[in-house]
C-alpha cells in the first residue's frame, strides 16, 4: 500500500458531456433507444415526453455522447486547467482568472482533450473527482476507445494501491453508498459552508444548450466551479479524517 507524502501531487478533476443529435442518428439506433418508451408509454402524450427525456439524456452515455471540456486543479499549486472542446482542434490557449485562481484553457478536439488528459494524470500521485468512478470515469476510458486511443492508467477498477490513486470524493462522503443519503455536489456544498458552483444559477442540465448557443468556452469556466467545490470538500474530509488512514 502507497504511504502519503508531502509531495503528493493531487491533480481534481470533472468532465463535461453532451449527446448527439437523436433527430440525426440512424434509424435502427432510434428504435433501439426508444423501445422500453413505446412499451411503457399509455398514450402519445406520453410517449412525446418520455421522448424529451430520452433525448436530454444521451450526454450522459459515451455511446450517444461525447466530451465537451475536462476541468482540472492542481491543489497544491492551486492553479486551474480546462480543455475545451473545438472542432477545428486550433490549440487556441486563454489565460485569465477563474475563482481567484489562475486559469489556462485550451481549446482541442475531444481526441486530443482526451490525449492530453491522459497525459497529465500520469504525473500525479492522487486524482481526485465527485462520483467520478461512477460517471467522468468510465466515460472518459470509453471515449478514448471510440478514438483508439491508448489508456495508460487505470482510474476507475481496484481501489488502492494504484497511482494514479483515484479517490471518489462522494464514495467517502457516504461511505461507499452504504449510507442511507447520497446528495449531489450542490447539496454538498450548501451544508459545508463551501460556495455551490451552482450559485450563479447555472447547472449541468444547462450544458447541453450552452454548447448548441456556442458558449462552450463558457462550459469550461462552470466546470471550474465544479473542481474548485470539490477540492474543497476533499479537504474538508482530509482535515476531518485525518487521524484515519488515508490510504
Amino acid at each position: 500500500m502507497k504511504s502519503k507524502t508531502m509531495d503528493t501531487k493531487t491533480l481534481i478533476f470533472d468532465i463535461e458531456t453532451v449527446g448527439e443529435s437523436f433527430d440525426k442518428m440512424d434509424e435502427r439506433t432510434q428504435e433501439i433507444q426508444t423501445k422500453y418508451i413505446r412499451e411503457t408509454s399509455e398514450d402519445d402524450e406520453e410517449y412525446e415526453e418520455k421522448l424529451q427525456l430520452l433525448k436530454d439524456g444521451m450526454g450522459f452515455s459515451p455511446l450517444t455522447g461525447f466530451v465537451v471540456a475536462i476541468a482540472m486543479l492542481d491543489l497544491e499549486q492551486d492553479v486551474l486547467g480546462m480543455y475545451y472542446l473545438d472542432e477545428n482542434n486550433s490549440g487556441l490557449v486563454t489565460e485569465e482568472e477563474i475563482n481567484g485562481r489562475k486559469a489556462r484553457l485550451r481549446a482541442m478536439d475531444e481526441r486530443t482533450m482526451l490525449e492530453a488528459f491522459w497525459l497529465k494524470i500520469q504525473n500525479c500521485n492522487r486524482i481526485v473527482s465527485f462520483n467520478g468512478r461512477r460517471f467522468d470515469g468510465p466515460f472518459l476510458k470509453v471515449r478514448s476507445m471510440v478514438h483508439d486511443l491508448s489508456i495508460p492508467v487505470e482510474i476507475v477498477g481496484y481501489r488502492y494501491d494504484k497511482v494514479p490513486f483515484h479517490l471518489d470524493i462522494l464514495d467517502h462522503l457516504t461511505d461507499f453508498g452504504t449510507a442511507g443519503f447520497k446528495g449531489n455536489l450542490h447539496m454538498w456544498s450548501r451544508a459545508m459552508g463551501i460556495e455551490s458552483p451552482k450559485a450563479d444559477g447555472i447547472s449541468g442540465d444547462m450544458v447541453s444548450d450552452m454548447y448548441h448557443a456556442g458558449k462552450i468556452l463558457d462550459i469550461a469556466r462552470y466546470s471550474a466551479g465544479d473542481i474548485v467545490a470539490t477540492g474543497e470538500l476533499y479537504k474538508r474530509w482530509l482535515k476531518s479524517f485525518k487521524g484515519i488512514d488515508q490510504f
